[in-house]
């Protein structure tokens, strides 16, 4: 058995996007997603790699983990197109979602 991770750190300005694959003899055993967002004024950039995203995992019915490290704006406002069906990209199931917190 021979364990691969695909990753991609998403330039989409000022905030983060980063996406994978956890793959098993090269099958898909997992997809994930590291928060999706980006500042106000990086939204093209952050649309148009959440598309690129939608293009590579075309062939994925669900998207097994969406991690949200925080709230912030510039983490986690492209969820809603990340998950929304377009005309590139059919909509993404979602397994499971995880939300970092902190005791304060």
């Amino acid at each position: 058995m021979i364990l691969d991770n695909e990753r991609r750190q998403h330039p989409v300005g000022q905030g983060f996007f980063h996406s994978g694959f956890i793959l098993e003899d090269r099958e898909i055993r997992l997809s994930y997603v590291y928060d999706c967002g980006s500042m106000a004024a990086y939204k093209g950039e952050r649309d148009r790699e959440i598309d690129s995203f939608h293009r590579q995992a075309a062939n994925l019915k669900t998207l097994d983990l969406l991690y949200l490290s925080h709230v912030h704006a510039d983490h986690i406002n492209g969820v809603e197109k990340l998950l929304e069906t377009d005309a590139i990209a059919h909509a993404l199931e979602l397994d499971t979602v995880c939300l970092a917190t902190f005791p304060l």
